[in-house]
């Protein structure tokens, strides 16, 4: 079975549209067992346990924040979620030409033929202190039960909001299980008029073993 990573130490990823190879030295994958996570030779800086799932977060050395979330009856990975600490270190994604603190929610909607799709009961935004987030998610077309979710984030500091699309940059990325998802998030979904699948297999470099 097709299973997908976030590479865990991605200032060493190249950005290069050619899809090169992932040069990490460290990766997980969702579906790994968590036993996986002492790959990152580091003690998490947090741990809680949220029902059947034990949730983890690891402050990585490009400045990054990694969550795990594994169910303990399996001992799988059900969810990888990567969020940039805003240090130019930690730019650089698996996606080919998307990188933090650059690529804006247009260009993301540009790439992928729409919105994808919002979770109804979490919402597509987000109040935080210095400004909001912007949440889409989309279907996975070559991996079923897999959703990959972007968060953008538009700051007090920037322009007036006449345009979100072209202010929300880049701060996160997450794979998870779909029904883990729903779980977490709520199963109604509200879906773009034009929404699409992802297709794992060409959009990702270094993640599809």
């Amino acid at each position: 079975m097709t299973s997908f990573r976030i590479p865990v130490l991605l200032v060493m990823v190249s950005v290069a549209s050619t899809g090169a190879h992932s040069q990490s030295l460290s990766s997980l994958r969702v579906g790994d067992t968590f036993s996986e996570t002492r790959k990152l030779g580091a003690a998490p800086s947090s741990r809680r346990q949220a029902g059947p799932f034990l949730v983890q977060k690891w402050k990585l050395p490009d400045g990054n924040e990694l969550s795990v979330a594994a169910n303990e009856h399996s001992g799988r990975i059900v969810y990888l979620e990567l969020t940039w600490g805003g240090e130019h270190a930690g730019i650089l994604t698996d996606f080919s030409g998307l990188i933090f603190g650059r690529t804006t929610l247009g260009e993301l909607r540009h790439r992928f033929s729409g919105n994808g799709f919002t979770y109804e009961q979490r919402g597509s935004s987000l109040k935080v202190p210095d400004g909001f987030t912007l949440s889409t998610s989309y279907e996975v077309a070559d991996q079923p039960n897999t959703v990959v979710t972007f968060t953008t984030k538009v700051t007090d500091e920037g322009p007036a909001m006449d345009n979100p699309a072209s202010q929300a940059r880049l701060i996160g990325i997450s794979i998870g299980q779909a029904n883990y998802l729903d779980g977490l998030w709520g199963s109604v979904k509200v879906y773009d008029s034009a929404q699409s699948k992802i297709k794992m297999q060409s959009e990702l470099r270094g993640i599809v073993e």
